[in-house]
């Protein structure tokens, strides 16, 4: 029997690459790089604690309490707490105020995507309202991923939400601090795949701010906006 010569292996296989290569799989779009995005709400949620220590059952007049500090310039938001302590014999008066910065942004557009990464963005402008904390001019507030509208609830302390994981999302507020930048991929994620409700951030309290002393914490906030890399959802 005659032997039939066998067509080389390689040129074969060189010449199908072509056709495997048509066939493959279609590579992700690439990520995009979207313009800062800013906030499309802010406000405060301002609440207020009185605690009288020492004293006799009698008439107290509200009104007399110190009023929280102003509201800023258009576009601010306060974070922090401010304490403080009329002292009397026998009779003291604790009055405290929580300032929550509440903020939110629309992601409508970019429902079902992919956050390759998105970063938090916000500056403070110092002003003449002091911090002094444990003897020092600084405190850390913690950055919360909002559970409820500011105007829900009405706990002293925060407006509800979960805290974000990591020390980098504790926001220090000093003398020096003008803008921080907070990474928030997870967080924008879980909102454009619907798995948490779009309530927005907090920029909250620390835990365990009310206290009979002179602390302070209090800063004015503004220019919250978003830096985006995304792939965008499949059509």
């Amino acid at each position: 029997m005659r032997n039939v010569p066998s067509l080389p292996r390689l040129p074969l296989l060189l010449a199908l690459l072509p056709v495997l290569a048509a066939c493959a799989t279609p590579s992700a779009p690439p990520a995009q790089s979207l313009p800062e995005r800013d906030a499309e709400r802010v406000a405060t949620k301002v609440s207020q604690y009185v605690d009288r220590f020492g004293c006799l059952p009698g008439e107290f007049d509200p009104a007399s309490l110190p009023k929280p500090i102003a509201a800023g310039q258009p576009g601010e938001f306060i974070a922090g707490y401010h304490n403080h302590v009329e002292l009397g014999s026998p009779c003291s008066t604790q009055i405290s105020h929580a300032y929550n910065g509440v903020f939110g942004f629309n992601l409508d557009d970019l429902q079902g995507a992919t956050i390759v990464s998105a970063e938090l963005l916000l500056e403070r402008r110092n002003t003449e309202v002091s911090n002094r904390v444990a003897g020092g001019d600084q405190c850390a507030l913690p950055l919360l991923m909002a559970s409820e509208t500011p105007d829900a609830g009405g706990n002293f302390a925060v407006v509800a939400g979960t805290p974000l994981p990591e020390l980098l999302k504790q926001v220090t507020q000093s003398s020096t601090t003008t803008r921080v930048s907070i990474p928030v991929t997870a967080e924008v994620q879980q909102w454009v795949l619907n798995d948490h409700p779009n309530f927005g951030f907090v920029l909250a309290p620390p835990h365990g701010a009310l206290a009979k002393n002179e602390d302070s914490c209090t800063g004015y906030w503004a220019k919250p906006r978003l830096k985006l890399e995304v792939v965008p959802a499949a059509q």
